[in-house]
């Protein structure tokens, strides 16, 4: 892959993490391909096609209205993106089943993209679920 086209892909990426610091849902759905693929990995749950990865997008930012997503390090090896990321939001929806806590949340993220020609065609999400858990209040803290 040229750099070029190493380059475009890059800036998918950042139209992608640009949409969700905007908290435009569409937006997010829309730099995926048409028939892109979603995988939050600890939700236990896909979501394929603009019109999920949408509602997706929309539960989210519901969730945390004032998400805020920070890069930290981006990694790129031909058709694959992988981002270092720390959100930052406040629980004030629904999110997993879990009732708005209204406590701060601040969690460190792994995000995949995967590319084909030219396009977005699937983002996987890893996240450090128990830290987030233990800040909405719902697991406790451990203890030393």
């Amino acid at each position: 892959m040229t750099a070029t086209a190493e380059t475009s892909l890059a800036k998918i990426a950042d139209t992608h993490e640009a949409a969700e610091a905007a908290h435009d849902a569409a937006g997010v759905a829309n730099t995926f391909a048409a028939d892109g693929f979603l995988d939050p990995k600890p939700t236990g749950t896909t979501f394929t096609g603009h019109e999920a990865i949408t509602t997706w997008y929309a539960d989210l930012f519901t969730a945390f209205p004032d998400l805020t997503p920070s890069l930290v390090n981006r990694y790129q090896d031909g058709d694959v993106i992988i981002d270092e990321v720390e959100f930052s939001g406040t629980h004030n929806g629904p999110f997993l089943g879990i009732p708005a806590t209204g406590k701060p949340v601040k969690v460190a993220a792994s995000i995949v993209y995967e590319f084909a020609n030219g396009a977005m065609v699937r983002e996987s999400a890893y996240w450090d679920v128990a830290t987030m858990l233990i800040q909405m209040g719902v697991l406790p803290a451990p203890t030393a």
